[in-house]
């Protein structure tokens, strides 16, 4: 094999595993957390009041990641809103913000889930396995299992069914 050739392959090599690690970094989603006990979760709410995951336990969970600066995050917050005014599910919104911005976006809005802020629930992004993307979503159900694991927009048709699936 001459000079050239070789340098082809250990360049095609190279560049083969830096695309399969690229990927692995960008695609991580938390599907390895389906059908395992949630990790813990203790966060402080916007409003002061602490939360814990096992207090929830006995109903269904959703978990959303979302930002202020997100189009997709903020249009599907409405749904989460209503499936959590019904009763549907207990929402737990925490947000990728800084708590200026986060107020600020709620300021004119009412929503009654619970939100809190990324910074207060240190190594939840590890635990979950929390994407580079948002909006991310995971579904415990009463077991307090992760039942479903939603990455990018949701629609309600998914939010039904994830929500149906998880009971």
């Amino acid at each position: 094999m001459d000079k050239t050739n070789r340098t082809i392959l250990v360049l095609a090599a190279i560049f083969g595993m830096l695309g399969f690690l690229m990927s692995s970094f960008l695609m991580k989603d938390g599907s390895k957390l389906i059908g395992n006990a949630a990790p813990a979760l203790d966060v402080t709410l916007l409003n002061g009041k602490k939360l814990q995951l096992e207090s929830l336990r006995g109903r269904l969970v959703l978990i959303n990641v979302w930002a202020t600066w997100c189009p997709p995050c903020v249009e599907e917050m409405p749904i989460l809103d209503a499936a959590h005014r019904r009763g549907d599910v207990h929402v737990i919104a925490i947000a990728q913000d800084d708590r200026v911005e986060v107020e600020k976006f709620l300021r004119n809005k009412s929503f009654a889930f619970d939100i809190a802020l990324g910074e207060s629930a240190p190594g939840f992004d590890a635990a979950y396995v929390v994407p580079n993307t948002i909006p991310y979503s995971v579904v415990i159900n009463s077991r307090g299992d992760v039942s479903a694991v939603k990455r990018g927009l949701m629609s309600q048709r998914e939010l039904n069914s994830m929500l149906a699936d998880a009971k």
